[in-house]
């Protein structure tokens, strides 16, 4: 039976309050998903917000505004290194717990504007778009670095509580101690942009696994001395020095290590002693050439033998492997890459 045409109106009519709030439902989902946090912190509902016209005048600021208790604070205009005291004093003594310096630009005492940010102490911080460098910030518990920072500072997360951290795409240089004595610190994973990391950079953390790069150009000894929760490395630089104090080599847990396609040499003793050592996997279908028989042992090599590590290799190179003393002397097995 074939229904009159003013039935289908009247459904159209009936159903269209139903419609509606389901388009309206929908564009409320999407919202939110735009609108969710790209920052890896939690960014609290109560902010604060001020802009600080002239260098040196935060505290005048605060004050006129009654925010010398602030708990949230965002902040834009010029600050200068006195600001930064008021700043570490706010979240080292009273309230103060986050931070956002994403607008705020930095100057030195003689009101020269300035490309590093340093001492601020606070729980949360969002560091400034207008920085290259961030330094001293051990007290520090997240941190979201824009892609405008070049360069982490010496011990500029030197003993902090620390337990993840996003290092930002365009960073260049990690100076030395920089993430030493990370206690929570668990991974890092270095960008393709790193080109140098100084001495003993995550030394004493209790870093569990750590990914090194194919651009980097220079990096110092003793990077990982006293990481003895260090289980898993990967390296993908063209030469690797020693890495690990000799000393530190016996307590440390490092049980794998990936050498990259990039790996054409390796340094003196880079992997002495490492007692807990069960598989090397090394991408470069050429032998990597040693500088020292003491590379991956030394008075310790019987021992490594007895644990019986083995190499990993890419198809079609295992004859070459063999025929390296540096490596067949130590492997007594050699695997092919599945």
């Amino acid at each position: 039976m074939k229904l009159p045409q003013a039935y289908y109106v009247l459904l159209f009519i009936y159903l269209l309050p139903v419609l509606f709030f389901i388009s309206c439902t929908k564009g409320e989902v999407e919202i939110e998903e735009e609108t969710s946090n790209e920052y890896p912190i939690d960014i609290p509902k109560d902010i604060k917000y001020i802009e600080v016209q002239k260098p040196g005048t935060l505290a005048t600021v605060l004050q006129k505004d009654g925010l010398t208790t602030v708990v949230n604070l965002k902040i834009s205009g010029s600050l200068n290194d006195e600001d930064l005291l008021t700043l570490t004093r706010m979240g080292r003594y009273e309230s103060l717990k986050y931070l956002d310096l994403s607008d705020a630009y930095m100057f030195d005492f003689k009101g020269i504007m300035t490309n590093i940010l340093y001492g601020v102490s606070v729980d949360q911080l969002i560091v400034s778009n207008h920085v290259t460098e961030i330094r001293m910030l051990q007290d520090v518990k997240k941190i979201y670095i824009p892609d405008n920072v070049t360069k982490i500072g010496s011990m500029c997360f030197y003993g902090s509580k620390i337990n993840s951290i996003q290092l930002p795409n365009r960073l260049t240089c990690i100076d030395c101690e920089a993430f030493s004595y990370c206690e929570n610190l668990k991974r890092l994973e270095l960008p393709e942009s790193v080109e140098s990391v100084g001495e003993n950079a995550f030394a004493y953390s209790n870093v569990e696994y750590v990914y090194l790069g194919e651009n980097i150009k220079y990096i110092e000894c003793g990077v990982f001395n006293g990481c003895y929760s260090l289980k898993e490395l990967y390296m993908n630089m063209d030469s690797i020095p020693e890495l690990i104090n000799h000393e530190d080599t016996y307590y440390s847990d490092l049980g794998k290590i990936s050498l990259g396609e990039n790996v054409k040499y390796i340094d003196y003793e880079a992997f002495s002693s490492l007692l807990n050592l069960k598989s090397v996997y090394c991408y470069n279908s050429a032998p990597p050439i040693v500088y020292s028989e003491g590379t991956f042992d030394d008075t310790y090599f019987l021992m490594l033998r007895a644990k019986n590590p083995i190499l990993y290799v890419p198809r079609g190179s295992m004859v070459d492997y063999w025929n390296a003393s540096q490596f067949s002397s130590v492997f007594l097995t050699i695997k092919e890459i599945e």
